[in-house]
């Protein structure tokens, strides 16, 4: 049982408790206690490195009063945090590093802290709009086909209990945020690989758990909802997707290597805008100024080239003189002497 009150801290739907002096878990800082329960802890936590909050789960992978994991169970479930760096999607918290503790072998995720309620306290009980649960449902498969193409195994690799998904404020540009199931790949939950999770939660959500469902209700997701009772445990994520799309009459979804190739792009720096540069504009107009004077400074020392006709007119007229016509050359008359 969840052992605190509700609120609205960091769409957790429990009572936060301050932790004084809290320890260290890595580089983060223990904060809040958010929630407990026979799955494991959260923490409220301060990232040491980048200053920012972030999300710190503890997993009981056996029970709250089972052991942690082995030595090569420690292994397998670093390598397959290390393959979660990096992963960006907008509907899933991204996670920042993992491990084991040293001493009880418990493992430990850090993932981003998405400010925002949990679906539960949006709902109030009441059923969520057809156009809402198309986009929830939507943004689990992609996300589960986005991570089944990452571990190379398919699955429904996100937490879908209502408690643990969270709708961002609009502080967080956020919308439906899921959380990666830990449980997935420490073996808990290995039996069951299909897509019961994902009829079960649109059942909840639009109110049909149990029900006889028209394949015309929801506007045909309806339709949808039976068909994947019936094909849960043969059909594909993409398929899912693909049928979906179909049956609701949105577009097709895309392949699953440009889900891959989105979520793991480099992040592109930001073109700046006009008007953005470091350079106060008072020192922009001076320099132009100080370009204008030295300019005009230059134009008024420069010497004419030609004489203004005002001075022209009045400079005296002065005969000129003819040079000297050069005189000839006379030949010499001195008798030549021959010997």
């Amino acid at each position: 049982m969840r052992q605190f009150l509700l609120s609205h801290d960091g769409g957790f739907a429990c009572h936060n408790i301050p932790v004084t002096n809290g320890p260290v878990i890595r580089r983060f800082q223990i904060e809040d206690l958010i929630i407990q329960d026979e799955s494991g802890i959260v923490f409220r936590a301060l990232d040491t490195e980048t200053g920012k909050p972030v999300a710190v789960r503890r997993f009981f992978p056996f029970g709250e009063s089972g052991d942690g994991l082995q030595d090569d169970e420690q292994v397998a479930y670093g390598i397959a945090i290390s393959r979660l760096a990096g992963i960006q999607h907008p509907a899933l918290r991204a996670a920042i590093c993992g491990g084991c503790d040293p001493v009880d072998g418990m493992p430990f995720i850090a993932t981003e802290w998405v400010e925002g309620e949990a679906l539960p306290l949006i709902l109030q009980g009441q059923n969520m709009p057809v156009e809402s649960t198309t986009e929830l449902i939507t943004k689990a498969l992609e996300v589960c086909e986005l991570l089944s193409q990452i571990f190379a195994e398919e699955a429904v690799w996100v937490e879908t209990d209502l408690q643990t998904i969270v709708v961002g404020n609009e502080e967080s540009g956020r919308g439906f945020t899921f959380w990666i199931s830990p449980f997935k790949w420490l073996g808990r939950q290995d039996s069951n690989r299909g897509l019961e999770s994902i009829v079960a939660l649109t059942e909840e959500v639009m109110g049909w758990t149990g029900q006889i469902v028209n394949d015309q209700a929801g506007r045909g997701l309806g339709g949808w909802v039976n068909w994947l009772r019936n094909a849960a445990s043969t059909t594909s994520l993409h398929e899912a997707r693909e049928m979906l799309a179909a049956s609701v009459g949105i577009e097709p979804p895309p392949p699953a290597g440009h889900l891959v190739a989105k979520a793991t792009a480099p992040a592109l720096k930001p073109l700046k805008r006009p008007g953005t540069s470091k350079m106060p504009m008072f020192a922009i107009l001076s320099l132009c100024i100080a370009i204008a004077g030295l300019g005009s400074w230059q134009w008024i020392r420069k010497p004419s080239r030609t004489e203004p006709p005002a001075l022209a007119e009045a400079a005296p007229t002065v005969p000129e003189t003819p040079a000297p016509a050069p005189k000839p050359r006379l030949k010499s008359t001195k008798p030549v002497v021959m010997t």
